[in-house]
């Protein structure tokens, strides 16, 4: 909600809530896409982020509005437990 105010009207998505597309065709998407396969496995495969955006800010890219499935599915509204995990694990790419 702070950031709302101060970010352009435009925003990209990364990843949807139950989609998770490879972004490999520039550097921003790469990164995305590292930091999501990153998150999975430093949380040894318990949490996903989902619902990736970034908007404009000070020419600066800022992540907001993410989301998580966790292996308890019990981290906030909308977490997909073990069933949004596997969503990542069968659509993510590296």
């Amino acid at each position: 909600w702070l950031f709302e105010r101060l970010r352009t009207r435009e925003s990209q998505k990364w990843s949807g809530t139950n989609m998770h597309p490879s972004h490999n065709n520039n550097k921003l998407g790469n990164i995305m896409n590292a930091f999501a396969h990153f998150v999975y496995e430093a949380s040894q495969n318990t949490v996903v982020l989902a619902d990736i955006q970034t908007s404009t800010f000070n020419n600066k890219d800022i992540l907001f509005d993410l989301m998580t499935h966790t292996k308890t599915g019990n981290s906030i509204i909308g977490d997909h437990g073990k069933a949004g995990i596997r969503t990542f694990i069968d659509t993510h790419g590296c």
